[in-house]
């Protein structure tokens, strides 16, 4: 796409998906958090989990190698990742 003044565009694709990943890593810390508070229960913290472990795998397929594929790729990663972490939200009222 052209026009757009991204991250990447503007320091690199390198630097874009040390970026990239920081947020990612940021969101996987915090991820326990409302299970730790008592808000949620285990089978929310273990669907969280996996999720996480998804979004793990997307920032180490950009952190490797990061290509336009490569991006392309970890995006699609990252959807399937936030696909379950809202399955994980939306057991909370049951669990």
């Amino acid at each position: 796409v052209r026009g757009y003044n991204t991250v990447a565009v503007k320091f690199g694709e390198a630097k874009a998906a040390i970026i990239g990943s920081l947020f990612i890593y940021t969101a996987i810390l915090l991820s326990p958090l409302p299970f730790l508070l008592g808000l949620t229960s285990i089978v929310y913290l273990i669907i969280v989990a996996i999720a996480d472990l998804v979004f793990i795998k997307a920032s180490l397929l950009v952190l490797r190698k990061n290509s336009k594929e490569k991006a392309i790729e970890a995006k699609n990663t990252i959807l399937i990742a936030m696909l379950i972490a809202l399955i994980s939200f939306l057991t909370i009222p049951f669990f």
